[in-house]
């Protein structure tokens, strides 16, 4: 488990742990690495806090599931970003502001990134280069969905981790 049980990620001494150590959580079907110098913000399904002072972050490294989700989104500002998704599904990933999604897995991992339109053609963009289909995201990758500026365009955004 990953809080409130004795034995789960939250409750772990890891105070005593390398930096890197590893844990599996059967619950979650997914694989845990401990960083020490991590300050992310703990949440339901990627970061967690364990209980001491200085004690890092446990944070979802790999698993059977990695995807984002997000629909409904407006153009915001110039240049056609889609941005306020009414809609998000989120594991392995994050959003930063209203229109960026960021790679929060802690390994390099490849993904299928896409995204649409209802108004305009879409791009997906990772770091700031066009990115359609199979692609590696590494940590900390910033995805955005763009397109031509249209009156009323909602898009949205795909990204699964295989």
């Amino acid at each position: 488990m990953l809080r409130g049980a004795t034995d789960s990620l939250e409750n772990t001494l890891s105070l005593n742990l390398p930096d890197g150590a590893q844990c599996f959580v059967l619950e979650e079907q997914a694989n845990f690495r401990l960083i020490k110098n991590c300050e992310l913000s703990p949440d339901e399904h990627v970061v967690v806090k364990p209980v001491g002072p200085d004690a890092g972050r446990w944070v979802r490294e790999s698993g059977l599931v990695g995807y984002a989700l997000l629909s409904g989104g407006t153009q915001l500002g110039e240049g056609g970003v889609f941005g306020k998704y009414t809609k998000q599904q989120l594991v392995q990933f994050a959003m930063s502001g209203e229109m960026t999604l960021v790679y929060t897995g802690t390994v390099r991992r490849l993904a299928l990134v896409g995204g649409i339109s209802s108004e305009t053609d879409a791009q997906a963009e990772v770091n700031g280069d066009r990115a359609y289909g199979f692609r590696f995201l590494s940590p900390g990758d910033q995805i955005l969905l763009s397109g031509a500026p249209r009156e009323g365009a909602v898009g949205s955004l795909q990204v699964v981790l295989m």
